[in-house]
């Protein structure tokens, strides 16, 4: 027997619509979770949140980083963070904190190389109450975060992978003068 679906016309298109809503919400794109958003917070940043990370919440700071070839300074001490193979919900960060307001305004100058390259690497400040990340691909990042943009408060440096036990990380940072 033959069965023709379009005979049962709205009866297709409900199951359709019925489907479509279904998987509309659902957050996975083939194996790799894509994080929710919600809108921009008080202070202007995206709030992420992905319960695969180690951070499960933390607002996106990307706008505040500026991509530059050679952004640390000869003159200044230099500060690493390293991931090595950390466990799923590890995340590395620096031995000191930083305090925010500083007397002048001040940028974070990164530098950061990773492998393999074809992991996600995020990188930011976590403070007691909120976490401040930006999202970094291809296994190279280097550049500035503008500090006058993080509310105040202390924070670590802090680094991880969405596939931390695989990935192999080195970050030197620096606090200079902002421009």
């Amino acid at each position: 027997m033959k069965i023709n679906i379009f005979s049962h016309g709205s009866k297709f298109i409900f199951v359709l619509l019925c489907a479509v809503a279904l998987l509309g919400g659902c957050e996975k794109k083939g194996q790799t979770l894509v994080a929710s958003t919600t809108p921009k917070d008080a202070g202007g940043f995206e709030r992420v949140t992905n319960a695969d990370l180690p951070v499960v919440e933390y607002e996106d700071i990307s706008s505040c980083f500026t991509e530059s070839a050679e952004p640390l300074c000869s003159e200044e001490e230099k500060k690493s963070v390293i991931c090595d193979h950390l466990t799923g919900k590890e995340f590395a960060c620096s031995e000191n904190r930083i305090t925010i307001p500083m007397e002048t305004p001040q940028k974070l100058a990164i530098h950061c190389t990773w492998d393999p390259a074809s992991r996600k690497v995020y990188i930011g400040l976590k403070g007691e109450d909120n976490t401040y990340l930006s999202k970094f691909s291809h296994g190279h990042a280097a550049g500035f975060f503008d500090l006058r943009e993080i509310p105040d408060g202390d924070y670590e440096v802090v680094m991880f992978s969405d596939d931390n036990p695989s990935m192999l990380s080195v970050m030197l940072f620096q606090i200079l003068p902002a421009d």
